[in-house]
């Protein structure tokens, strides 16, 4: 015995007030047709809506509901486009914006509000980016802030979570600190005049993209496979024409030798740059040591240098600092503070004892953070 299959169909229904309001806002703006209305004279309308087959209902008859109800539509195919289209007609009620929702990294979300306090939630599941963890979602959104190249252009790209979310206290110190430690590198590494170079756990940072733009570099971009293959769907949408260098995307775990020894074979002759920025704070003591040896094996290898924004000490703000719940919970969970040296002379004595030489950069002027460049003895 077989069950009968129904086809039915649910329409929402909203408050409305004003019949020129509402079509400015439905039509006009939204691009709604009206696939039929009820309009009397001296009686309130009734109009049923629809927008990509979508049906709803806007009634101004009293008692039949109340205004500010809300209804989402999900999966709503090119949301970014239409986004843009909304904005393009300047509407002067509403200014909707597009973001990635907390509770799902992998869905854009936009709410638009009607005259008569009714929301429609629309949202799409996108393909592109949507694993990046909300933690590097929030350290793209604050390196906008900042000059470093194409920092804006990927969180454009990225949808980044709004303001007020990481906006702190902190919030126009960490954009400092962010912006002084990349540079920092590159005021190094270019007296070097080292052109093979090899950026190690570079997250989302695009300091290759923007070298090889620039000069005839071999560099190598390097992370875990998931971070690399992300990565590369960003540098498709942000190198515009050809580079004058060569670029390379690969994955590599900084602590397997192995790996690390085909990378710095792949090179062409010649010297080798290694630099860091944001690793050896998530090493402890122990893979610290595991690293500085694979490096000093390379350099004694190949020649050249390691360049390492990541000298890190406890800082008397510490105790002061005031961290977003997001934030506190990434640095418990990868032990910041305890991996930290516990002196600069703690961590000239570990460089040392591991055969490193120590040039020092000397425009910093920072009391918890230093730059250096190292060379095997």
């Amino acid at each position: 015995m077989f069950s009968k299959i129904f086809t039915m169909q649910i329409i929402p229904v909203f408050r409305v007030f004003d019949y020129n309001k509402t079509i400015e806002f439905y039509v006009n703006w939204l691009g709604c047709s009206i696939s039929w209305e009820h309009r009397p004279d001296n009686s309130p309308f009734y109009l049923r809506m629809s927008l990509r087959g979508l049906v709803f209902d806007l009634s101004e008859h009293h008692g039949e509901c109340s205004p500010g109800a809300r209804f989402s539509i999900a999966d709503f195919e090119g949301l970014q486009q239409y986004h843009e289209e909304l904005l393009s007609k300047n509407y002067s009620y509403n200014r909707p914006g597009l973001e990635r929702v907390e509770w799902a990294a992998d869905t854009l979300e936009m709410t638009v509000t009607d005259p008569f306090s009714n929301r429609i939630i629309f949202n799409e599941k996108v393909k592109d980016f949507n694993t990046i963890s909300p933690s590097a979602i929030a350290l793209l959104f604050t390196k906008s802030f900042t000059q470093i190249p194409f920092m804006k252009e990927a969180v454009k790209r990225l949808h980044a979570l709004p303001d007020s979310t990481e906006k702190t206290p902190m919030f126009h110190a960490r954009v400092q600190h962010f912006e002084d430690r990349y540079y920092s590198i590159d005021r190094m590494l270019q007296p070097t005049g080292i052109t093979n170079i090899l950026e190690l756990s570079s997250g989302y940072s695009f300091r290759g993209l923007d070298l090889a733009n620039k000069r005839a570099v071999h560099y190598i971009d390097t992370d875990l496979d998931d971070v690399i293959s992300r990565k590369l769907q960003f540098i498709n949408h942000l190198q515009q024409g050809p580079l004058k260098g060569q670029l390379q995307l690969t994955p590599l775990n900084a602590l397997d030798a192995t790996q690390f020894e085909t990378i710095i074979d792949s090179f062409p002759e010649g010297p080798v740059a290694i630099v860091n920025e944001g690793l050896l704070m998530y090493l402890n003591m122990e893979e610290k040591q595991l690293l500085a040896d694979i490096i000093h094996k390379m350099l004694m290898k190949r020649g050249g240098c390691w360049i390492t924004a990541d000298i890190y000490i406890p800082s008397p703000l510490d105790a002061h600092k005031v961290y977003t719940q997001r934030q506190q919970k990434f640095m418990n969970f990868h032990k910041v503070e305890e991996n930290k040296f516990a002196s600069f002379d703690a961590a000239k004595n570990f460089f040392e004892d591991a055969g490193f030489t120590i040039t020092k950069d000397s425009q910093e002027e920072i009391n918890f953070r230093e730059t250096w460049l190292l060379k095997t003895k």
